[in-house]
């Protein structure tokens, strides 16, 4: 037997195990968490998507080189911005409720030049991102109550599964993932 979380060490495996004259054959479980995890890394890689992570993105960017804003936003009791790290896609969930969180501080924030608030005019203004980042937050939040759910069943994986399928068959009438559809 052969148990390992890293995709390299099973394929070495496998083909180890194969090429051994006694075995047959190899029978694979796939972790159902890791096969969330690629569901929500590449719904995060998804161009549709993207466009607006990189938009989460920029307003962290902005934020973070204006020190006397992210402290005025910090006290205002948004708190800090969190900026996604590219291997881990709950961490754009992460860095997307970040955003959402700060969006009415930054929004009441006075047009002080060492604020640059005019930077953000036009982002606070774009409803169709924040509609998508409120869809995106139900998105990612979602996933990651299934992921919690599958850690927590590891012996009943039917439970975590059924979970999925039924957030998979609500999320879609609730996510428009694209710009397109948005607007119409």
């Amino acid at each position: 037997m052969v148990v390992s979380d890293e995709a390299s060490n099973f394929k070495l495996a496998r083909n180890f195990i194969t090429q051994q004259p006694e075995s047959k054959h190899v029978l694979e479980y796939r972790c159902l968490v890791h096969v969330f995890n690629l569901v929500g890394a590449s719904v995060t890689e998804d161009p549709s998507v993207k466009i607006y992570t990189d938009q989460v993105l920029d307003i962290i960017d902005m934020i973070s080189r204006t020190k006397p804003l992210a402290a005025a936003i910090v006290e205002a009791g948004g708190g800090r911005v969190v900026r996604p790290v590219p291997t881990r896609w709950f961490s754009t969930c992460a860095a997307i409720n970040s955003v959402l969180r700060i969006k009415p501080g930054l929004a009441s924030m006075p047009d002080w030049p060492e604020f640059g608030m005019s930077r953000f005019d036009p982002l606070l203004e774009d409803s169709i991102l924040w509609d998508a980042l409120d869809h995106l937050k139900t998105y990612f939040d979602g996933l990651s109550k299934i992921i919690g759910i599958a850690k927590c069943y590891d012996s009943n994986l039917s439970v975590a599964f059924r979970s999925f399928l039924e957030f998979g068959h609500t999320i879609f009438r609730k996510l428009p993932l694209s710009r397109d559809f948005i607007e119409g």
